[in-house]
């Protein structure tokens, strides 16, 4: 999906990769539906339904509307644009399944295309996983009664509180590598030596889950050489096995990876 602008295409590409490895991926990865779908509680019928979105024809045609919506100018700051979008991406449900990843993951791409942010970084499904009940009920309460007002304040809220905490993640970022590099570093005098480790350190804090052999190739070293350093840093207890295999083996920079999976379970 890289390089596509921000388009149904997009969500569709992303969609598929997003069902292709995981739950959901007997619910058509990369295809809008062409069956009715309902919310509610798992089993139950459409008549017994929370809600029905619209019906494939009618998807379409919200979908072309919604796609408009997000390169046309406007003057509304792109935060209440992108609560507007979200929204009625929700309420459109074009996905047999995913809705809600696919929904999140379009608000990081909204502000990125807007270049409120430049990476994405913030995490705002977190603050909807808490108040999951009122963030349903917010849903449900526009639909039904057209009270845009109170859940543009909850989004707003909810992109305030996922902005600090990244502030947060990214304070306790710099702090851990600067402890892991003054603990793996102690005591090493040679500027090779200390030019090796701080590569591989580096390298661990863009992909902190590893196997050696694409380690080497991606830093260009031999496996032996890239078998040191992995050695090297679990001796310092930076980097732990974590497959329990003897061939292929998997390593993780876990005080790293800690710190990226605070609160990232999915709604």
């Amino acid at each position: 999906v890289h390089g596509l602008p921000l388009s149904l295409r997009l969500l569709r590409e992303s969609h598929k990769v997003l069902l292709g490895h995981s739950r959901g991926k007997d619910k058509s990865p990369g295809e809008f539906r062409h069956s009715q779908n309902w919310i509610g509680p798992t089993g139950c019928s459409l008549r017994e339904a929370s809600y029905v979105p619209p019906n494939p024809d009618d998807m379409m045609e919200a979908l072309n509307a919604l796609e408009l919506y997000l390169h046309v100018p406007d003057e509304l700051d792109p935060l209440i644009r992108a609560s507007l979008i979200h929204y009625q991406f929700e309420t459109i449900h074009p996905f047999l399944d995913g809705n809600g990843r696919v929904g999140r993951l379009l608000i990081l791409l909204f502000l990125m295309d807007q270049q409120m942010i430049d990476a994405p970084y913030v995490y705002i499904s977190y603050f909807l996983k808490i108040h999951r009940t009122q963030y349903y009920e917010h849903l449900t309460s526009v639909r039904e009664n057209g009270t845009y007002e109170a859940w543009v304040k909850l989004f707003l809220r909810a992109a305030g509180e996922a902005a600090q905490d990244a502030v947060e993640s990214i304070e306790k970022l710099s702090a851990l590598a600067a402890a892991s590099r003054e603990r793996i570093l102690s005591g090493v005098r040679g500027t090779s030596a200390r030019a090796k480790l701080e590569a591989f350190l580096s390298y661990l804090e863009g992909a902190p889950i590893i196997e050696i052999k694409r380690t080497a190739s991606d830093l260009g070293w031999s496996f032996p050489t890239t078998s040191k350093y992995v050695k090297l840093f679990c001796e310092a207890g930076i980097l732990k096995e974590v497959s329990g295999r003897s061939r292929g083996r998997v390593f993780a920079f876990e005080d790293y990876l800690a710190v990226l999976r605070k609160d990232m379970e999915p709604l």
